[in-house]
Formats: structure tokens, C-alpha cells, sequence
């Protein structure tokens, strides 16, 4: 789930270089939002990113609709990582279902990654208990203290931190053992 000012183009570009740089086995899904495609969107990019989540909660029914056994690995980057976490427990009941006889296949959440996720301290918090619940695997949170946009995110939503930034120099503290934090701060990316 990509961020704000991201074309499709380079949505689809960058997590295609990630599968093949990690190697990934599985299938890839690109759920993209309409972005406005420019640094100067932040704020209409807000708007977009939420009227995305129906969106989202529909393009991942739809992948789990015939699974059995599945395990989706999830990785959002910066205002995407709202629409994941405003979405997750919406769709809870999805990763359930009943199959004859009343036996249960069970399709997981894998791995979950937060690249520089733009949501409050808080809120992220909250909603990463949710996620957590149902999330089989360790979710990675990578924070920066370098992040332009986290920092604009920040000034325009009141001085509010954000939770992929810092905070007095440090990452936040997401509340759950299940998460691991990583500061990438002064790491370039390739």
C-alpha cells in the first residue's frame, strides 16, 4: 500500500524491486490509491487515502475470498499505512471462515511492515493492538528522524508525532512486544 505523492508507475516499480531484492516466493498484490502525485498534495492526499479504505477492504476480500490456508504478508509506506490500520479490523472476520462440517481454515496475516508510517503516536498505538490479534508473525515498523514528509505531516496536523518518526531523537514505543521497531535514520535508500 504505497504513500502519498506515488504514482501507480512508481508504486508498482519499487514493490516489484522489493520482491525480487528479498526474493519473495508469494504472490505479489499492489493496492493503489489515488494519489494527487505531487509534494505539494499532502493535504488532498489525506481526503483520497481515506476514501480508500472501503477500497482496501474490498481488494483484500477479494484476495482471500478462495484461499484456504493463505498467509498474506502486508507492507504499507507512510499515509498507506492509515488506510491499513483503519481498515484491518473491518475485514477481522475475513481472515475466519467456516467451511463444511464446522471446521475452521484459518488465512493469516503474516508479516506486517510500516515503512515511516504516517499516523499519529497514538492512534498507531491503538490500532496496532487489532492488528496484532490477528497479525501470525512479528510486524517491523521502520521509523526515520529524517523524513521530510513525516515532518510537514506533523506541522499540519498540530505538532502531533508521528509514529514513523522520532520522537526526543527516539522511536516510539508501539506498546506491543510483537512489534519491532527499526530506526533507519540517516540509511539512503537504493
Amino acid at each position: 500500500i504505497h504513500g502519498y505523492n506515488n504514482k501507480f508507475s512508481d508504486a508498482l516499480l519499487r514493490i516489484a524491486q522489493i520482491a525480487a531484492s528479498v526474493d519473495y516466493q508469494g504472490r505479489v498484490y499492489l493496492f493503489s490509491w489515488p494519489s494527487q502525485e505531487s509534494r505539494w498534495g499532502y493535504v488532498g492526499d489525506m481526503d483520497y487515502a481515506e476514501q480508500a479504505e472501503l477500497d482496501l477492504q474490498y481488494f483484500m476480500k477479494m484476495i482471500l475470498r478462495d484461499a484456504e490456508g493463505l498467509r498474506l504478508d502486508i507492507m504499507a509506506h507512510s499515509m498507506g499505512s492509515q488506510i491499513l490500520l483503519r481498515s484491518i479490523e473491518n475485514i477481522r472476520p475475513a481472515f475466519e471462515r467456516r467451511t463444511g462440517g464446522g471446521a475452521r481454515d484459518r488465512v493469516e496475516i503474516g508479516k506486517v511492515i510500516f515503512a515511516a508510517p504516517d499516523v499519529s503516536e497514538l492512534v498507531f498505538k491503538r490500532k496496532i493492538a487489532g492488528l496484532s490479534r490477528v497479525a501470525a508473525e512479528k510486524i517491523t515498523l521502520y521509523a526515520s528522524g529524517n523524513d521530510g514528509a513525516l515532518d510537514v505531516s506533523r506541522w499540519l496536523r498540530g505538532k502531533v508525532a508521528r509514529a514513523g518518526g522520532l520522537l526526543d531523537g527516539k522511536p516510539i514505543n508501539p506498546g506491543s512486544e510483537k512489534v519491532e521497531v527499526i530506526d533507519i535514520t540517516g540509511n539512503a535508500l537504493p
